[in-house]
């Protein structure tokens, strides 16, 4: 039996869905992350999808940061943010699909969630793991449980 990636599966057999064009790919820098981003765009280029790239500038990160490093610091926080995406994305062969970038600040989660929404994700592919656990990630949990799209872990 062939698996159809564009297939859900409901008691064994493939319920043909709407083909894949918006991959939404999370990141943090961390090496998980980049490659999860790598073969996202790999099934990105394959399958002729819009990737977006999203990175969260947790909120409660970003106070901490303002209190030890100062005001100033912090609001270079998004700069170096950008910068670490497009150092990411220049490593990729990215010819001929069409990517998007977005910086938030906010709950993890909840931007996550809300980029799935705004931006019509089809699918969102993440890490299972959060801070290195053998479990479910927390963030990954709660966008598995909110998504109204495929989680690919």
């Amino acid at each position: 039996m062939r698996l159809d990636p564009d297939a859900a599966w409901s008691y064994g057999h493939a319920v043909p869905e709407k083909k894949l064009q918006n991959i939404l790919i999370p990141v943090d820098f961390s090496d998980t992350s980049d490659l999860i981003l790598k073969q996202g765009a790999r099934l990105a280029k394959q399958r002729g999808a819009t990737l977006h790239v999203l990175h969260v500038i947790a909120q409660s990160d970003l106070k901490h940061y303002e209190q030890t490093h100062g005001a100033e610091a912090a609001g270079q926080v998004s700069v170096q943010a950008q910068n670490l995406l497009t150092n990411c994305l220049a490593k990729l062969d990215l010819d001929g699909v069409e990517v998007r970038k977005s910086i938030v600040t906010g709950d993890v989660a909840e931007c996550i969630g809300r980029e799935i929404e705004e931006s019509g994700i089809d699918l969102v592919v993440l890490s299972a793991h959060d801070s290195g656990r053998k479990r479910l990630g927390r963030v990954a949990a709660r966008v598995v449980r909110r998504a109204r799209c495929k989680v690919l872990i």
